[in-house]
């Protein structure tokens, strides 16, 4: 009964600040890996990625969640079990995190995408097996792998939810249809991003369903901007090519034939 009470005591030793804060650059750092996915999958160049506020709050809060879910989930295994439960707990989630990977990689195609999953898999496999071998040598060795190693696999989980969420947004460009179209100066041009104040817009292809790496950032004044039309043009493939990868610059939506 006291070493269930001891183990419980451990959740109250928990840095809470700094829990919150790493959960919020974790938030920060998945939306920017889903605009990341979504732009290198239209080949939209790293310079105009920009994160969402809006999918940021959503980011942080899904990591604060999945926070709490665990450290109760850490706490009822502490309490159950000795600490080898809490590293049967993170390999079920690690083997999960794996499966996640290669069931979106067979399900949407994203082979590449799935490949750099390979690090943190070969790390987290690693580990478990060093672990398993140390277990049956010097008890000093097997004992600090044994500590060490629910932090190790969940570094390895976080990276293999990183690629995931990247998957994700190459996804969602894979899927789009709809989208925006301007008149842009040399004719029709597709809205692939929309910030505060600015479109990022690219030349296209209408029937053969393809965007060309010329880009256009409309610069909107107070209380105006062009004619925006939704419409289903996509899914859009992007012609890899260096012709046109300079971005232009209009300076103002009145620059824009109507």
């Amino acid at each position: 009964m006291r070493d269930a009470e001891n183990r419980w005591s451990l959740l109250s030793k928990v840095p809470w600040t700094a829990v919150v804060a790493v959960g919020g650059v974790l938030g920060y750092l998945a939306a920017f890996l889903r605009e990341m996915g979504f732009a290198d999958c239209l080949g939209i160049p790293w310079t105009f990625i920009r994160t969402d506020l809006n999918y940021v709050f959503v980011a942080v809060f899904a990591v604060f969640l999945a926070v709490f879910v665990f450290v109760g989930l850490f706490g009822i295994v502490l309490a159950i079990m000795p600490w080898s439960g809490l590293r049967i707990l993170m390999r079920i989630i690690f083997i999960g995190s794996i499966g996640t990977v290669i069931f979106m990689a067979v399900l949407k195609g994203f082979v590449w995408q799935a490949l750099l999953a390979v690090p943190p898999v070969l790390a987290g496999t690693f580990c478990i097996v060093a672990t398993m071998v140390a277990e049956s040598g010097p008890r000093r060795s097997g004992r600090r792998l044994r500590r060490a190693e629910p932090l190790m696999l969940g570094a390895c989980i976080i990276c293999c939810l990183g690629v995931l969420v990247y998957m994700d947004g190459s996804s969602m460009a894979n899927s789009k249809t709809y989208f925006f179209v301007v008149d842009g100066p040399n004719g029709e041009m597709v809205v692939l991003r929309a910030w505060p104040g600015e479109l990022l817009c690219a030349s296209f292809d209408r029937k053969r369903k393809r965007v060309f790496r010329r880009f256009v950032i409309f610069t909107l004044p107070a209380g105006a901007g062009p004619e925006m039309r939704l419409e289903r043009i996509g899914p859009l493939e992007p012609v890899l090519t260096d012709e046109g990868a300079t971005p232009d610059k209009a300076v103002g939506a009145e620059e824009t034939p109507r």
